[in-house]
């Protein structure tokens, strides 16, 4: 017997929904998505949140990303390719977090909009450093929950081969 809920269990309307999914996609010299497999395996849940009424928040990794934000691990090569998918507008930020991110997603993100997140192992403070910090804190989702208190309303784990990871969207579900 399943008794966990679900997305489909819930009053989705006008809730701020973040999603991590798996958009580290292949991609050619000119940034372009060469297979979008793992993109298309994410529109049944984010269509089902638009549909909701949802205001959809995505997250992923792209890569593996030194010490310092590089080009090639940008999301945006993602983001146009949903949008392709879609047929919607993504709206997408550089950064994992910022108070003009919470600002937006509080008073300007309208429902049945989707928003990305920047890289989640491309942060400023570089992916070794990181991971030094939050071994030495709470884990890591704890943290940007306190971050983001006004965006992590509900959060279903899209990508849940990540779980065994230890970056943000990855601790503190279970």
């Amino acid at each position: 017997m399943f008794n966990k809920k679900t997305i489909e269990d819930m009053n989705l309307k006008g809730k701020r929904v973040l999603v991590r999914v798996d958009y580290n996609v292949p991609l050619d010299e000119k940034m372009n998505v060469t297979d979008n497999t793992r993109i298309k395996l994410s529109l049944p849940t984010i269509n089902y949140l638009i549909g909701q009424g949802a205001k959809v928040i995505l997250m992923s990794h792209l890569g593996r990303p030194k010490d310092a934000a590089e080009e090639k691990y940008r999301l945006t090569p993602a983001a146009k390719e949903l949008e392709k998918l879609t047929g919607k507008k993504v709206i997408k930020f550089d950064e994992t977090f910022s108070e003009d991110i919470k600002s937006f997603i509080d008073n300007e993100m309208q429902p049945g909009s989707i928003a990305m997140l920047e890289n989640l192992l491309d942060l400023t403070l570089g992916r070794k450093k990181m991971i030094r910090l939050l071994r030495k804190s709470l884990r890591h989702l704890q943290m940007y929950m306190l971050m983001m208190p006004s965006v992590l309303l509900i959060v279903p784990m899209h990508q849940f081969q990540a779980l065994h990871s230890f970056y943000p969207p990855c601790q503190g579900f279970f």
